[in-house]
């Protein structure tokens, strides 16, 4: 699998706030299942503009992710949180569904967090692309087959300076893990081939 990233400079391309993916490769020598880890950090909003950015905002605010699916697939095919703790969940692709659950920030029992949303077949047969929308307390996913769904939660991301109580620090990032989740490699999928991430730019809304 090779991670593309839109703009240039690196072999992978350069992407500002957006670090070079690690790459861990498994013993097949399909491309379709090379697991990557890539970190992504985002800027605060500027005065007046917080909570759930729906709209494209200036700056590192808002990511989009493009994912390009082999046709045969299985088990976990991308993970994005904004811990580095998360074994799944959050933002989950696993199999032909994505699972959108309620992050550390609020209480949930352990070692599963409650699931806020279940969009089955979102990754089903014929499905061979992904788009989500990242930013602050919201994600907005597609697929090439017309599906459209937005979630907004305080619960979802936290990329506005939020307190981390667990890295005792304030949160900016978030993870992306590719055929598998972002704590560890032995929760692993197959069948994410290419992915594509830029900053939106800026369309209706000046902060």
């Amino acid at each position: 699998m090779y991670v593309g990233l839109y703009g240039t400079g690196s072999s992978h391309g350069y992407v500002p706030g957006v670090g070079k993916p690690t790459f861990t490769q498994q013993s097949t020598k399909n491309s379709c299942d090379t697991m990557a880890l890539l970190k992504v950090n985002f800027q605060a909003l500027s005065k007046g503009c917080g909570g759930c950015q729906r709209e494209p905002v200036c700056g590192r605010r808002m990511l989009q992710v493009d994912l390009y699916l082999h046709p045969q697939r299985n088990n976990y095919l991308f993970n994005i949180g904004d811990s580095k703790t998360n074994n799944g969940y959050e933002i989950q692709g696993y199999d032909k569904s994505i699972g959108v659950y309620k992050s550390d920030k609020c209480k949930q029992p352990k070692p599963r967090p409650p699931l806020s949303y279940l969009y089955s077949q979102a990754i089903g047969t014929g499905v061979d692309q992904v788009r989500l929308y990242i930013s602050n307390e919201f994600v907005r996913i597609q697929n090439n087959k017309g599906f459209d769904r937005q979630v907004c939660s305080d619960c979802l991301f936290a990329l506005n300076g939020q307190p981390d109580k667990e890295a005792k620090s304030t949160n900016y990032d978030i993870h992306v893990a590719l055929n598998r989740v972002i704590a560890n490699t032995s929760r692993r999928g197959y069948g994410t081939c290419l992915a594509k991430i830029k900053w939106r730019k800026m369309d209706t809304i000046t902060c």
